[in-house]
């Protein structure tokens, strides 16, 4: 039986579809506010949320706020702790620095500097090539036991000839009391001439190479 002026049970629908989240999408923070006030507005008045429920949910938009303002104040120290760092690079310009490299400045007859890291003592030689990539010197210096270990070349050839002023490019083998290959990591020294700034992030030039702030384990005055 149905009563005057009533409309049938079937037309009385308090809840609405949820806007849909795509699933291969993050679920934001102005997102998930949306969804709760949107759950919230059209849910069954017979069947209201839960405290529970509503409890969880908030608690759910109160962490994600939390991350949120983490991420923030992570990146804002990121790009602080960038330009600290790229302001101390132009300390730089003008001093010695001992780095991670393989490249030699021969100039003015001056004895160009160079040497290599050991985890181990070695018999370590050294082989220096110019920019063709022409062997043009070799330097053993017999068994070292220091971790770093360091070396000048004259400029001279094999054959005792001056080589012309330039870049080179040197190789190291290092090698145990029992013949084993040791490993190694090549030193290059030299005077920063000026600094590259790259991505926000600074190099400085040494030997005609770019090297990072991190390459580098030493520096000194000339």
């Amino acid at each position: 039986m149905q009563i005057e002026g009533s409309q049938p049970q079937s037309s009385i629908n308090t809840k609405q579809p949820l806007t849909q989240v795509p699933t291969n999408q993050p679920l934001g923070k102005d997102e998930f506010l949306k969804l709760l006030v949107t759950q919230l507005r059209y849910q069954d008045p017979l069947e209201p949320l839960k405290n529970g429920e509503f409890i969880a949910q908030t608690a759910q938009f109160s962490t994600l706020e939390q991350m949120q303002e983490l991420n923030r104040t992570l990146l804002d120290q990121n790009a602080l702790q960038r330009s600290i760092s790229n302001a101390m690079a132009v300390q730089y310009v003008g001093k010695m620095v001992e780095a991670s490299g393989t490249k030699l400045n021969l100039t003015e007859g001056t004895p160009a500097k160079f040497g290599a890291k050991l985890t181990e003592s070695a018999d370590v030689q050294f082989t220096i090539f110019d920019a063709g990539g022409k062997l043009v010197s070799t330097l053993d210096l017999g068994t070292q036991n220091a971790k770093t270990v360091r070396a000048e070349w004259d400029g001279l050839g094999s054959n005792g000839q001056s080589l012309p002023d330039g870049i080179y490019t040197f190789k190291i083998q290092a090698t145990n009391e029992t013949g084993e290959a040791v490993s190694v990591t090549p030193v290059m020294i030299g005077q920063v001439s000026g600094v590259t700034y790259e991505d926000g992030q600074a190099f400085l030039s040494v030997n005609e190479e770019l090297i990072s702030l991190r390459d580098i384990f030493s520096a000194s005055l000339p």
